[in-house]
């Protein structure tokens, strides 16, 4: 009996850290988004849908998995939940009873069109149209199933990657540059993740591992190697980071001009970004051509 609720607790204590790791990485992910979208002009802020998206992927899938539903099972109710959720946010006025009409699928296209034009050549912040959210919202949905379906399923590493990703892909498309502080916070969220999710995967096992020689590592030797070897790389990171950054163009391609004027040599000529192409109108007080 005391060996079962040793296990019991040990694994409330895997999904409470690991739980906790996934949460606080993606309210980090939630707030890059304000660098991406500007606020709502009408109607519920976007905010609010993307978080409602968050928590009902979450909910349905904790809450399917825990009453032993069978995997697909929660996956379909999680598609159909959010499939109705979306029609009711990009086309509400073509809904019957919350029932999607023919006219539905042509409006929610229409605006599922407009939202992939404005993510090819839109500039952030961007003007959240419906379409946009919709993308945005479905993209949490399915970040709060995959984080659900992890805690309960034991799987920890798992838990905290979709919002590791969200919040690299988010910098990424993020024009403005990073601050340092932003830097940091990131670099604590992704070691306070590494930490829980090592703790949890050691309270949940139980035993000790032995080499075949019958030679047992000290529980001393590891956890000092490892700490170590977190910090190492950790600061490693942001010290190349540094160090390399005014070497690397900010766009990540090659100047519009060179810095002389020149190229190759001759008087008056211009070189072009073969990597870049203009998508919006350019205004211009000089009279070099682009």
């Amino acid at each position: 009996m005391g060996e079962r609720l040793a296990r019991s607790n040990g694994a409330i204590v895997v999904i409470r850290y690991s739980a906790l790791a996934a949460t606080a990485i993606l309210a980090f992910a939630f707030t890059q988004l304000n660098g991406l979208l500007r606020p709502t002009v009408e109607g519920p802020p976007w905010q609010f849908v993307i978080l409602a998206g968050l928590a009902l992927g979450a909910v349905i899938t904790w809450t399917g998995l825990s009453y032993r539903l069978a995997t697909w099972v929660v996956m379909l109710l999680n598609l159909l939940a959010a499939i109705i959720v979306a029609f009711r946010i990009a086309t509400p006025e073509t809904l019957t009873f919350l029932v999607p009409t023919a006219d539905s699928f042509s409006a929610l296209s229409e605006q599922l069109r407009q939202a992939l034009s404005i993510i090819r050549s839109g500039i952030e912040p961007v003007i959240p149209v419906s379409g946009l959210v919709v993308i945005v919202m479905v993209v949490f949905w399915a970040v709060g199933t995959l984080t659900a379906y992890a805690l309960v399923t034991g799987r920890n590493g798992l838990a905290v990657l979709p919002g590791i990703v969200l919040s690299l892909q988010f910098a990424t498309m993020d024009r403005n540059p990073t601050g340092a502080g932003r830097i940091m916070v990131f670099v604590i969220l992704l070691a306070g993740a590494v930490l829980a999710v090592t703790r949890d995967e050691r309270a949940s096992t139980a035993g000790r591992m032995a080499h075949a020689s019958g030679v047992t590592p000290t529980r001393r030797l590891l956890s000092s190697a490892t700490p170590l070897a977190l910090v190492v790389t950790l600061l490693g990171s942001l010290i190349v980071v540094g160090a390399f950054r005014d070497r690397v163009p900010y766009d990540g391609v090659v100047a519009w001009r060179a810095r002389t004027g020149l190229t190759g040599g001759y008087f008056g000529s211009v070189s072009y970004n073969p990597f870049a192409s203009i998508q919006q109108s350019l205004v211009t007080n000089t009279r070099t051509p682009l």
